[in-house]
């Protein structure tokens, strides 16, 4: 019999299927229609469900193998609040939903963000989902009053299969209600909130079994009544499970629209130490915790280029643009913050910037340019996990990013570590195969999941004379974003 996982996204719902020898046997896609309307960004969840049950029957149709167990990990910080019939009571907010700026500026001060830093392992922040709460609270009080029931988004498609109310940590701290050294919902954080304990999902460890599907739910999508429910979680920590990056010292680089790192880590950080670059700290594994540090015009960034400054489209354009322009670093800063500012600074405000063209620059290594400047905002980032104790060994990076080999060797260059690309397609799917393999006993752990599963493609290696060209230009990096304040 199959397994494999579905992975519950903003823009989309996709399942993935495995047969025992690690082989994809299906993949099955439908996209969501993230609803963003009069400043507010929401998403419908009668649409969640309905896609998730789409996927879940195309994928067991293309494998002709029927699936033996799924795993369900899911985008974070949404949340479905559901009355006692278990209806939606009002559209689930996103994390880029401005609602809950005023709460989270208000949590900051009283009781103080590092009060509330030193519970959950995060910052007061928005984007959050207990902000959003008390917002809610606030403003939709009638509404509030019916909600029973309060779950991350892939708790709430488990509840739906299984009828279990349970999470993982990693996509419970997220809601920043969690006590991340105990792994409870924290009572303080809760009141604050104006939230009770039973409306919350109990928490266990990931790639635990969260139970069976239901008969109907079954006959309807036409799988095994027998098919069990695995719980995932966050995706960034799934991806990095479907990496192989499971130790300390190592981490995972999500290329994509949004240029993340995910490094891994034993012990909870201080907050004194993470607070400079409001990193999260967020439950992975046993004893295993990851932060994330997020550029949000990563291939973005890259795209926005190409679309609007290259006449050429498609695949020959990108290939073009990444095999043409000088070999050495280009001279050019480009400061990414195209969509605003992500870690270390979240700052909305802040806007992209260009210092250093002359008349001999070539579109060609103004998009270089641009990926380095990519590049030089993931070290500022390091930098400040390195000063917080948080030293990376290694890097695998996943991701439409990893197609561009210049690109993998410019970050081994400037971060100065050796990065690996991997064979398999998407980490994703992969570490969602990974917890539902493990659970069925077909792993005896992850780490001999990560051995069958994973497999590495190319490694760069730094090169001496780049990586010291450009430690210097890093250098004068550091000065753009305070620069570019005053003006």
């Amino acid at each position: 019999m199959s397994f494999g996982g579905i992975d519950v996204g903003t823009s989309g719902c996709k399942c993935t299927l495995f047969n025992d020898d690690g082989k994809q046997l299906a993949v099955a896609y439908q996209p969501n229609d993230a609803i963003r309307s009069m400043g507010y960004h929401e998403i419908d969840l009668t649409t969640i469900w309905e896609s998730v049950q789409i996927v879940i029957a195309d994928a067991a149709r293309q494998a002709g193998d029927p699936p033996e167990a799924i795993s369900v990990s899911s985008f974070g910080e949404t949340c479905a609040l559901l009355d006692r019939n278990d209806r939606p009571v009002i559209p689930a907010m996103l994390y880029t939903d401005p609602r809950g700026d005023e709460e989270a500026a208000e949590l900051a001060k009283n009781p103080g963000d590092f009060y509330i830093y030193g519970i959950s392992g995060h910052p007061p922040d928005f984007t959050y989902t207990m902000p959003k709460l008390m917002w809610a609270n606030k403003h939709l009080a009638a509404n509030m009053k019916q909600v029973t029931t309060i779950l991350p988004m892939a708790s709430y498609i488990i509840y739906l299969l299984t009828g279990e109310k349970v999470s993982d940590p990693s996509l419970a701290s997220r809601t920043m209600m969690l006590d991340v050294k105990k792994l409870r919902w924290s009572p303080e954080l809760l009141s604050l909130a104006g939230i009770s304990e039973p409306m919350m999902p109990d928490v266990v460890e990931i790639g635990t079994i969260a139970g069976t599907v239901k008969k109907e739910i079954a006959e309807e999508l036409g799988v095994p009544q027998t098919m069990k429910v695995i719980i995932g979680s966050h995706d960034q920590v799934v991806s990095a499970i479907g990496a192989g990056v499971l130790d300390a010292g190592s981490a995972v680089n999500s290329s994509g629209t949004v240029e993340c790192i995910t490094p891994v880590f034993e012990k909870v950080a201080r907050p004194d130490k993470f607070f400079k670059g409001k990193f999260p700290t967020v439950p992975m594994l046993k004893n295993r915790y990851v932060t994330y540090t997020t550029i949000f015009s990563g291939g973005l960034l890259l795209q926005w280029f190409r679309e609007n400054f290259v006449k050429d489209t498609g695949d020959n354009s990108i290939n073009k643009l990444d095999s043409a322009g000088m070999d050495n670093p280009t001279g050019i800063l480009v400061q990414p913050h195209f969509a605003g500012a992500g870690s270390p600074y979240y700052d909305p405000d802040s806007r992209g910037a260009m210092v250093g063209l002359t008349l001999e620059h070539t579109a060609a290594d103004i998009y270089k340019a641009l990926q380095e400047g990519i590049c030089y905002e993931s070290k500022l980032n390091l930098e400040l996990l390195k000063g917080a104790g948080i030293k990376i060994n290694s890097l695998r990076i996943v991701g439409g990013g990893e197609k561009s080999k210049r690109w993998n060797q410019m970050k081994a260059d400037i971060y100065g570590i050796p990065c690996t690309t991997l064979k398999a397609g998407e980490a994703g799917a992969t570490g969602s195969a990974m917890l539902a393999g493990t659970a069925l006993g077909k792993y005896t752990s992850l780490e001999q999941a990560v051995s069958a599963l994973v497999e590495e493609k190319e490694t760069y290696l730094p090169r001496r004379e780049f990586t010291e060209a450009y430690a210097s230009l890093f250098s004068r990096y550091k000065k753009l974003y305070k620069a570019g304040k005053k003006i």
